[in-house]
């Protein structure tokens, strides 16, 4: 990759480093090998992306990890777990906008009605 550009966006929340793991995650099939100048090592966090899709990205997992999703162990709530099953499983394929935008309607708060539903079926 010749002159990558060095694009910084930072924003703390809890669960960073899943948040940075779910972040490389969805830009994994852009990610370049970068060799730093400055240090002669390698770099995982580089990706061939324009900065409002960066951002956007970022965005995405940030907000969603202010959703408190994780339990005190680290695993997905039940909450979230029933939440995902019920909302993920529709994506038909698409550019990676197309992605983006069905895990935006995936991670967004849970409405009154979810919370019902997940009440009744955990009290069933």
């Amino acid at each position: 990759m010749q002159n990558p550009v060095e694009a910084f966006y930072h924003r703390e929340g809890p669960n960073m480093k899943r948040n940075e793991s779910l972040v490389m995650m969805f830009l994994s099939h852009r990610r370049k090998k970068y060799i730093c100048g400055g240090c002669d090592r390698e770099h995982r966090e580089w990706f061939a992306i324009n900065q409002p899709t960066g951002i956007r990205v970022l965005n995405l997992c940030a907000d969603w990890a202010e959703l408190k999703p994780y339990n005190k162990e680290g695993k997905l709530t039940g909450l979230w777990v029933r939440l995902i099953q019920k909302r993920a499983g529709n994506f038909k394929g698409g550019s990676f906008e197309d992605l983006l935008s069905h895990w935006e309607g995936v991670f967004m708060r849970p409405t009154k009605e979810d919370m019902r539903d997940f009440e009744k079926k955990e009290k069933s």
